[in-house]
């Protein structure tokens, strides 16, 4: 399992010139992640050698090479500036992730994200306190952790 930091930075750009280039855990950007064919050592440089679409560009682009729906395109646009504490994270061999709050007693939330942008987000209301304990156990058990006590 990977604990997912706050990054500054996005994980996907396309240039104005129509690369897309995604972010590795060291700080880089590749054109192809298997292969690694084009890198560059930081998103400045990428910057610095020619300009790079909006976010909401790059996710309206990003909806198109992925296959997003509308309801997940609209989702990604209204959530661009959001900002999570520490999450732990599941990779899905559709290249999605599930995103939760790090926290080892519960969930209250959880998130599925691709190439850094939010496509669906639920969360526990005060009405379901048994979702915390299902989903935090539901999570955990997926991402190969213990299961925490009720």
């Amino acid at each position: 399992m990977d604990t997912i930091e706050i990054i500054p930075e996005p994980e996907a750009v396309i240039t104005e010139d129509g690369y897309l280039f995604f972010r590795l855990p060291d700080g880089r950007y590749v054109d192809n992640p298997d292969n690694n064919d084009f890198v560059y050592d930081s998103l400045a440089q990428i910057i610095g050698t020619c300009d790079i679409l909006s976010p909401s560009k790059t996710a309206t682009h990003l909806a198109e090479f992925f296959g997003w729906t509308q309801q997940e395109l609209e989702h990604s646009l209204k959530t661009l500036d959001f900002v999570y504490s520490k999450e732990n994270s599941v990779q899905l061999k559709n290249g999605r992730e599930i995103r939760w709050l790090t926290s080892p007693q519960s969930c209250t939330y959880v998130r599925v994200v691709q190439a850094g942008f939010e496509l669906g987000y639920w969360a526990c209301d005060d009405e379901h306190h048994w979702f915390e304990d299902v989903m935090g156990s539901l999570l955990a058990c997926c991402a190969g952790q213990s299961i925490p006590a009720s």
